[in-house]
């Protein structure tokens, strides 16, 4: 019951009984009831005025009645927003931090990408024989769910390692590409991850992967460029945070990355573990990179990356898991940095030499 309400009554009662023996015995006067009623009717406001600021103390606001209490503004008190909390006058695109875990898996291919609003990406998986080495990655980090797992294509470097990477982790969508997921080759795979509750998405150019602070944006493959070749229908993803752009190139060659990429990046994860045939002078002119990572095996019986690759590179800070190990980009409102510093003598080709250079700079 309101307060207010309550102390009328009180003294409405008192105040009855005030005048009831006078109206009883005949002897009162207009006076009299008026006066008893006036004084009734001051105390009621004046109570009414009391129990009002008791429930409502001034915070140079109004309270209305039935108002929520979470809308009444409480001076000198700033409510703790959660972390990531979108305010209406924030850029949603440039919020909280982005990292990116080139993770080293040898000759194959696995990126780790701690979204911004806390949601998690990994591109690829890693052979079968070092899938076990991406899991151990994301496990030390703390993580049991992947909200986004992207198989760019068949090869086993990038897909082996995807069956274990499933029983490991919840995983909450696998994007594909349709050569991909009608395949009876892998029919057993995508059904076990049906039968756990995954969504299987067909990836193909234009698609979003829902995100907040970033856009993760599918730009390939285009499917009214018609092939069968599991590179040329590699999965190609741009994931923008800010300023900061990261283009992951998969396999995909050259000649489709020049029809589907048409803006400059910061960080081009250089295709097909340094392959000339996914890069040439034309993309690194158009895409115009600041940094260039290189996913491959020291050693490894391509001779990747070829001195190709690393002379159209010499203009780029090049980065290379073969060389330095898993390597980390983070992007936040500080600009782009890396846990390692960049090869000088990316134009170089790769030597035993080269090798011992960088261990003993490290």
């Amino acid at each position: 019951m309101n307060w207010a309400v309550l102390f009328a009554l009180i003294v409405f009662a008192m105040v009855f009984l005030f005048i009831r023996p006078i109206l009883t015995r005949g002897r009162a006067s207009i006076l009299a009831v008026v006066g008893a009623v006036g004084l009734m009717f001051c105390t009621m406001v004046t109570l009414s005025s009391i129990a009002a600021c008791a429930v409502f103390p001034d915070t140079g606001s109004t309270a209305a009645e039935g108002a929520d209490p979470a809308e009444l503004i409480i001076p000198n008190s700033s409510p703790k927003l959660p972390e990531n909390t979108v305010l209406k006058d924030e850029p949603a695109d440039m919020l909280g931090t982005l990292e990116v875990h080139f993770i080293d898996v040898g000759q194959g291919e696995s990126e780790f990408i701690e979204l911004p609003d806390g949601k998690t990406l990994l591109i690829d998986a890693g052979s079968a024989t070092t899938g076990s080495t991406v899991v151990n990655y994301i496990a030390s980090l703390g993580y049991t769910k992947l909200d986004y797992l992207v198989i760019t294509h068949s090869h086993e470097p990038h897909m082996g390692g995807a069956p274990l990477i499933c029983k490991a982790f919840n995983v909450g969508e696998i994007w594909a590409p349709e050569i991909l997921v009608n395949s009876n080759v892998y029919a057993d795979f995508f059904n076990n991850a049906r039968d756990k509750g995954t969504v299987i998405n067909v990836a193909a150019k234009g698609k979003i992967l829902p995100s907040r602070g970033c856009t993760i944006e599918i730009l390939s493959p285009d499917y009214s460029l018609s092939s069968d070749d599991p590179d040329d229908c590699s999965v190609v993803l741009e994931v923008t945070h800010g300023d900061n752009t990261f283009l992951f190139t998969s396999d995909a060659p050259a000649a489709v990355l020049k029809e589907v990429c048409d803006d400059s990046v910061d960080v081009l994860k250089v295709g097909s573990h340094g392959d000339d045939a996914s890069t040439d002078a034309v993309l690194v002119s158009q895409l115009t990179p600041s940094y260039a990572v290189i996913s491959c095996g020291k050693f490894n019986s391509g001779g990747y990356p070829e001195a190709g690759v690393l002379s159209v590179l010499s203009a780029t800070s090049v980065l290379r898991t073969d060389l330095q190990k898993t390597i980390t980009a983070t992007s936040d409102e500080e600009g782009l940095s890396f846990d390692k510093i960049s090869i000088t003598s990316s134009n170089a080709p790769f030597t035993a030499s080269t090798t011992v250079t960088l261990i003993l700079a490290k």
